[in-house]
């Protein structure tokens, strides 16, 4: 594990980041549906439906991801790259320190990402 970091200060850094995800997902105020007869209106609440659902998404993956970080302290496994079992950057666990990967292996698997994301889109004619 890496040389200077506070495994405790991050596991209490971790639980209260979670505890504030699991808040804000209790907030399911903003998806719900309303009828209303103005077309204007049912556009642009669709909108916000879509957004708000989008939010609530996120939110979710990164309560995943901090679950899973909190696992790995538990399991003695926080801090190595779930690729390729090098050390995760001090200075990564700092700034993300629900990071799975290294940096080279999440620049990797983002571009592989950006790959999958451009050829799910329809093509433009």
């Amino acid at each position: 594990m890496t040389q200077g970091f506070n495994l405790k200060r991050v596991e209490a850094e971790l639980r209260d980041v979670r505890r504030q995800l699991v808040s804000l997902l209790g907030l399911r105020e903003e998806t719900k549906v309303e009828r209303t007869a103005d077309e204007m209106d049912q556009i642009q609440e669709a909108e916000s439906r879509e957004l708000a659902a989008r939010n609530l998404d996120s939110l979710a993956r990164q309560l995943r991801l901090v679950d899973e970080a909190l696992d790995r302290i538990e399991e003695g496994d926080y801090g190595i790259c779930v690729e390729c079992d090098e050390e995760i950057g001090l200075k990564r666990l700092t700034a993300v320190p629900w990071a799975q990967r290294c940096l080279r292996c999440q620049e990797a698997s983002e571009r592989i990402e950006a790959r999958r994301s451009r050829s799910a889109l329809p093509n433009a004619a």
